[in-house]
Order: structure tokens, then sequence, then C-alpha cells
């Protein structure tokens, strides 16, 4: 953890021993250790390719990874795979939670926000990981089947691609949860959508060429 994130960390921690605020100083902490968690690999991809490749070029490459990955394990995954679906799991829960958080950090943030040097690279970065969030909840639809999680049963891999991409583009979807785990997976489906559609709109907006003219109209 950086001198940065050190400096933030204990300041949270500051002002929750205070006892003036709760919730405020409780999420930045909660922000920062999660910023500390999934950089992780980050970290080692930088250790591994630094000499070939500068900081952008490491999260191209980590995200890149990432999606072959999830491509991968959505084509070769086979009906009867036992326990592995709980490794498939926790791999897709670490990863959907990576891609909110950057999404949060990057996205929502004040500092994300005033800080991004390419706001093109980054809706195409968003998009990416749009993607790989509906190969991931295919595939997770598909494991978990057998559970009887949506109604009608999801029988395919085509199946759970039509009900996450009918959920992840708005437009609706046959299936409906029947069980809590097909809750478990539709709410994370909803909120990553909304939160998507939410960014693009406003970076799509930022990018505009008369963004900034209209911006400096308003504020004159």
């Amino acid at each position: 953890m950086n001198n940065e994130k050190s400096a933030l960390l204990k300041t949270h921690i500051a002002e929750l021993k205070s006892g003036n605020t709760f919730l405020g100083p409780l999420a930045g902490i909660v922000m920062v250790f999660s910023q500390f968690v999934f950089s992780i690999p980050i970290k080692l991809l930088e250790l591994l390719f630094k000499k070939w490749l500068k900081e952008y070029g490491i999260i191209e490459l980590y995200v890149c990874i990432c999606l072959i990955i999830e491509s991968l394990t959505l084509f070769f995954i086979d009906e009867n795979i036992g326990w592995f679906k709980w490794a498939i799991l926790i791999a897709a829960s670490y990863r959907i939670l990576d891609i909110g958080q950057t999404w949060v950090n990057v996205h929502l943030t004040a500092s994300g926000k005033s800080t991004l040097p390419y706001p093109v690279r980054t809706l195409l970065l968003t998009l990416i990981n749009y993607v790989e969030l509906i190969i991931i909840f295919t595939t997770l639809g598909y494991v978990f089947r057998t559970n009887i999680i949506f109604d009608p049963i999801i029988e395919s891999k085509q199946a759970s691609g039509i009900s996450t991409i009918g959920t992840m583009t708005s437009i609706g979807s046959e299936y409906s949860p029947s069980s809590p785990l097909g809750w478990v997976l539709f709410i994370p489906e909803l909120i990553m959508t909304l939160l998507f559609l939410l960014i693009v709109i406003n970076r799509a907006v930022g990018i505009l060429p008369w963004h900034g003219k209209i911006t400096k109209d308003t504020k004159d």
C-alpha cells in the first residue's frame, strides 16, 4: 500500500474514531482496502512485464488476460464439472467485484474523474468489462442450472446467454429467478447493468466535441 493510500486510510480511521461521522469514513476505508486487494494481479504483472510495458499497458494486458480466460472457460465448460463450479463462482465473484470497484473508483469518485488521462481509452476498457460481465454471468447461469435457479430452467449455454444479455441490455428476459441462488445472480447483474449505463452516458457526453463549450457557456 503506497504512502498516499496509507495517509488516506489513517485519515478515515481518525474520522471514524472521532465519532462525528460513521458511514463516510467506513466507506472510505472499504474503498482503500478494495483498491489494494484488487491491485494485486496488476502488481504481479508489473513485476513480469514492466520492462516492456508502461502502466496503462499493464492494465490493458490484465483486462485482455481476464477476457481470454473467461471466454475459454465458457467455451470449454462441460455439463458435469462437480465441485469445480464453486471455484468458478469464487473466481467470478472476485472479477465482478474487481470490475465494480474499478468503475466506482475511476468513474464515480472525484479523484478518479479528475485524473483520467485518456477518456476514450477508459470508455473502451469499460465496454470490454461489460463484455466480460456478460460472459461471466452466462457461465454462472449455465454451471448452476442444475440448482434450478431460473424459471424456465436453463438447459444450454445459449439459453444462459440469452438470459444474461436480456438482463444486461435492459430489454428483458423470459427467464426469471426462482430460488435464492437465482436472485444472488440476478441482483448483481441488474446493479452492474445500471452502473454501466450510468457510466457510458456520463463518459459519452464528456467526450462529445461540443460538451466543453456547453459547459463553459453554462458556467459563464
